[in-house]
């Protein structure tokens, strides 16, 4: 697909581009534009209001992605790209990804953006992730989500979600029957919070039929082994869930055995594969070797199962990695180098397993 990139820091010459792909695909000069990337440009509420001629025009049709990442939209900038995007106007049929990762979204601008998704049915992959709106308009995403027909990645890593928000990420996950991959990453929720996900995704604790989520992403939330036991529950129900990431989320012994005995345990022909630990500190190398095992043997007989060379995870049209902004953050992988435990020398040799 074609793709527009802009590296300038203004919002003229971003506006510029778009005028510039708009003349190109009117004249048949250049084919159709896919994906329009302006990620790090620091846009502002102006930039944004300076693309409008060109999103609302036939030219942005065929656009699938629209990268604004990095481009400090603040609430004012997220109000007019839920108004000017997620309400889809004349331009905008095709798009299905729209990244507004760490654009300074808080309270109001997210409750716009929820609000403006409640009435898209196209959007299949949204990233809010490293803004700071917290628990406020969490309703309105819970309505925006319930019954939607396409969305099918949403990620919200690091936007100040606590334990009272558990109840409203529960309803995400049992109200979207398209979602497929969930981004909790580094927010605070603990055990409470794990056991609401876990029970959203057995179908309420077996109340109805487990949902299509196949990755969950809790990574650098202190669920210790008491959410983990939860979690274990969830895998062992055999429904769609491929991937459970718990990095850095204070396991220890207990709860590396459990999810290991829940792989165990779960349906021959069941979909989970992956249980990512990497800094569980209590836990022995013995526990996470055995961890690694299991995925490996899940991995390894789902691939065959599929007549597949290789087992591949669930594929994202955004970067896990919160530098892919080219704004220094703390690394929500920053455990993954090491593969190995506290207290001896890395295991080696296991693709797509879980380690310390």
């Amino acid at each position: 697909s074609s793709s527009s990139s802009s590296s300038s820091t203004s919002s003229s010459s971003s506006a510029a581009a778009a005028s510039g792909a708009t003349a190109g695909s009117t004249s048949g000069a250049a084919p159709p534009l896919t994906s329009l990337r302006l990620s790090a440009n620091p846009l502002s509420v102006a930039g944004v209001r300076a693309l409008e001629p060109f999103l609302s025009s036939s030219a942005a049709g065929s656009l699938e992605a629209l990268y604004l990442d990095g481009c400090e939209l603040a609430d004012a900038g997220a109000a007019s790209v839920g108004a000017m995007v997620l309400d889809a106007g004349a331009g905008l049929t095709s798009l299905r990804v729209l990244d507004l990762t760490l654009d300074g979204i808080k309270a109001g601008g997210a409750r716009s953006l929820f609000a403006a998704l409640r009435g898209n049915s196209s959007i299949t992959a949204l990233s809010l992730a490293r803004n700071k709106f917290g628990a406020l308009g969490m309703a309105d995403l819970v309505a925006a989500c319930r019954g939607h027909p396409s969305l099918a990645l949403l990620d919200l890593s690091t936007t100040g979600l606590t334990e009272h928000c558990s109840d409203s990420v529960a309803a995400i996950v049992a109200g979207a029957p398209a979602l497929r991959g969930l981004r909790l990453a580094k927010n605070d929720f603990k055990a409470g919070g794990a056991a609401a996900i876990a029970r959203a995704i057995r179908g309420g604790g077996g109340k109805a039929a487990p949902t299509a989520l196949q990755e969950l992403d809790l990574q650098f939330n202190p669920v210790k082994d008491s959410g983990a036991a939860s979690l274990a529950h969830a895998v062992r129900a055999g429904g769609a869930l491929r991937i459970l990431r718990l990095s850095g989320c204070s396991l220890e012994s207990g709860g590396v055995a459990e999810l290991t005995h829940a792989l165990r345990d779960a349906p021959a022909g069941g979909a989970a594969c992956l249980i990512e630990v990497h800094r569980a500190r209590g836990a022995p190398r013995a526990a996470m070797a055995a961890l690694a095992d299991e995925c490996l043997r899940r991995q390894q007989a789902h691939a065959a199962a599929e007549g597949l060379d290789r087992w591949e995870p669930l594929a994202w049209p955004f970067d896990m990695s919160p530098n892919a902004t080219g704004r220094a953050d703390e690394d929500l992988d920053d455990g993954a180098a090491s593969e190995g435990s506290g207290d001896g020398p890395p295991v080696a040799g296991r693709q797509c397993s879980s380690f310390v």
